[in-house]
Protein backbone atom coordinates (compact mmCIF):
# COMPACT_ATOMS: atom_id res chain seq x y z
CA UNK A 1 0.00 0.00 0.00
CA UNK A 2 1.43 3.39 -0.96
CA UNK A 3 1.07 6.53 1.09
CA UNK A 4 -1.04 8.05 -1.68
CA UNK A 5 -3.71 5.37 -1.36
CA UNK A 6 -4.41 6.22 2.29
CA UNK A 7 -7.66 7.98 3.12
CA UNK A 8 -7.33 11.71 3.96
CA UNK A 9 -7.59 11.00 7.69
CA UNK A 10 -4.91 8.36 7.34
CA UNK A 11 -2.64 10.90 5.70
CA UNK A 12 -3.37 13.38 8.48
CA UNK A 13 -2.51 10.81 11.10
CA UNK A 14 0.64 9.81 9.25
CA UNK A 15 1.71 13.44 8.87
CA UNK A 16 1.00 14.00 12.57
CA UNK A 17 3.39 11.21 13.42
CA UNK A 18 6.15 12.51 11.16
CA UNK A 19 5.75 16.19 12.12
CA UNK A 20 5.96 15.59 15.89
CA UNK A 21 2.28 16.38 16.32
CA UNK A 22 0.14 14.35 18.64
CA UNK A 23 -3.15 12.53 18.32
CA UNK A 24 -5.50 13.25 21.24
CA UNK A 25 -7.77 10.86 23.10
CA UNK A 26 -10.68 11.42 20.70
CA UNK A 27 -8.49 11.10 17.60
CA UNK A 28 -7.97 14.84 17.14
CA UNK A 29 -4.53 15.99 16.02
CA UNK A 30 -2.62 18.60 18.01
CA UNK A 31 0.63 20.22 16.92
CA UNK A 32 3.49 19.91 19.40
CA UNK A 33 3.13 23.61 20.28
CA UNK A 34 -0.34 22.81 21.76
CA UNK A 35 1.48 21.38 24.75
CA UNK A 36 3.19 23.81 27.09
CA UNK A 37 6.01 21.30 27.41
CA UNK A 38 7.77 18.64 25.45
CA UNK A 39 9.52 16.17 27.71
CA UNK A 40 11.88 13.30 27.17
CA UNK A 41 10.93 10.29 29.26
CA UNK A 42 12.85 7.15 30.12
CA UNK A 43 10.26 4.41 30.66
CA UNK A 44 11.60 1.34 32.47
CA UNK A 45 9.19 -1.60 32.40
CA UNK A 46 9.99 -5.28 31.93
CA UNK A 47 6.55 -6.39 30.69
CA UNK A 48 6.34 -5.76 26.94
CA UNK A 49 2.57 -5.12 26.80
CA UNK A 50 2.65 -2.66 29.69
CA UNK A 51 5.70 -0.93 28.21
CA UNK A 52 3.94 -0.60 24.86
CA UNK A 53 0.69 0.81 26.30
CA UNK A 54 2.48 3.23 28.63
CA UNK A 55 4.68 4.37 25.74
CA UNK A 56 1.59 5.10 23.65
CA UNK A 57 -0.06 7.02 26.52
CA UNK A 58 3.09 9.04 27.12
CA UNK A 59 3.28 9.92 23.43
CA UNK A 60 -0.33 11.15 23.63
CA UNK A 61 0.76 13.43 26.46
CA UNK A 62 3.44 15.01 24.28
CA UNK A 63 6.40 13.04 25.56
CA UNK A 64 9.29 11.67 23.57
CA UNK A 65 9.70 8.23 25.12
CA UNK A 66 12.76 5.99 25.27
CA UNK A 67 12.21 2.54 26.78
CA UNK A 68 14.26 0.05 28.74
CA UNK A 69 13.23 -3.38 29.98
CA UNK A 70 15.85 -3.86 32.69
CA UNK A 71 17.97 -2.03 35.22
CA UNK A 72 21.04 -2.59 33.03
CA UNK A 73 19.35 -1.07 29.96
CA UNK A 74 18.03 1.87 31.99
CA UNK A 75 21.51 2.67 33.30
CA UNK A 76 22.85 2.61 29.73
CA UNK A 77 20.07 4.94 28.47
CA UNK A 78 20.75 7.39 31.31
CA UNK A 79 24.39 7.58 30.16
CA UNK A 80 23.40 8.11 26.52
CA UNK A 81 21.20 11.19 26.85
CA UNK A 82 19.47 13.52 29.33
CA UNK A 83 15.88 12.89 30.39
CA UNK A 84 13.28 15.14 31.98
CA UNK A 85 11.40 12.28 33.59
CA UNK A 86 12.17 8.73 34.71
CA UNK A 87 9.17 6.40 34.93
CA UNK A 88 10.07 3.04 36.39
CA UNK A 89 8.50 -0.16 37.56
CA UNK A 90 9.93 -1.26 40.89
CA UNK A 91 10.16 -4.99 40.13
CA UNK A 92 12.75 -5.40 37.40
CA UNK A 93 14.34 -8.70 36.36
CA UNK A 94 17.87 -7.62 37.34
CA UNK A 95 17.23 -5.25 40.22
CA UNK A 96 14.90 -2.82 41.87
CA UNK A 97 13.49 0.49 40.64
CA UNK A 98 14.29 1.98 44.06
CA UNK A 99 17.98 1.42 43.35
CA UNK A 100 17.61 2.96 39.88
CA UNK A 101 15.90 6.14 41.05
CA UNK A 102 18.44 6.63 43.83
CA UNK A 103 21.30 6.39 41.31
CA UNK A 104 19.56 8.55 38.70
CA UNK A 105 18.76 11.36 41.13
CA UNK A 106 22.41 11.53 42.22
CA UNK A 107 23.64 12.25 38.69
CA UNK A 108 20.63 13.77 36.87
CA UNK A 109 18.12 16.52 37.53
CA UNK A 110 14.89 14.76 36.65
CA UNK A 111 11.44 13.97 37.93
CA UNK A 112 10.83 10.35 38.86
CA UNK A 113 7.51 8.49 38.76
CA UNK A 114 7.07 4.98 40.15
CA UNK A 115 4.66 2.68 38.31
CA UNK A 116 4.20 -0.46 40.36
CA UNK A 117 1.97 -3.16 41.76
CA UNK A 118 3.38 -2.49 45.24
CA UNK A 119 0.41 -0.80 46.83
CA UNK A 120 1.02 -0.72 50.60
CA UNK A 121 1.59 2.55 52.44
CA UNK A 122 4.96 1.30 53.66
CA UNK A 123 6.13 0.53 50.11
CA UNK A 124 4.85 3.91 48.92
CA UNK A 125 6.84 5.65 51.66
CA UNK A 126 9.96 3.65 50.70
CA UNK A 127 9.52 4.73 47.07
CA UNK A 128 9.16 8.40 47.96
CA UNK A 129 12.17 8.24 50.32
CA UNK A 130 14.25 6.60 47.57
CA UNK A 131 13.61 9.60 45.31
CA UNK A 132 10.36 9.06 43.44
CA UNK A 133 8.34 12.27 43.17
CA UNK A 134 5.09 10.46 42.32
CA UNK A 135 3.99 6.91 43.12
CA UNK A 136 1.34 5.33 40.87
CA UNK A 137 0.00 1.83 41.43
CA UNK A 138 -1.09 -0.51 38.66
CA UNK A 139 -3.46 -0.50 36.94
CA UNK A 140 -2.52 3.05 35.98
CA UNK A 141 -5.25 5.64 35.56
CA UNK A 142 -4.56 7.80 32.48
CA UNK A 143 -5.69 11.00 34.23
CA UNK A 144 -3.34 10.30 37.15
CA UNK A 145 -0.51 9.72 34.71
CA UNK A 146 -1.16 13.05 32.96
CA UNK A 147 -1.40 14.89 36.28
CA UNK A 148 1.85 13.36 37.53
CA UNK A 149 3.62 14.44 34.32
CA UNK A 150 2.39 18.02 34.70
CA UNK A 151 2.91 18.41 38.44
CA UNK A 152 6.03 20.32 39.50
Amino acid sequence: MSLLSLAPTGLLRLSAIFSQSFIGDAGQIFPARFYSYFMTVLLVEDHADTRSVLGMLLNRCGCQTVTAKSLREARARLKEMPFDILISDLNLPDGDGLELVHEAKQTHKLKAIAVTGRASDEERDQGLKAGFDCYLTKPIDYQQLKESLRSP
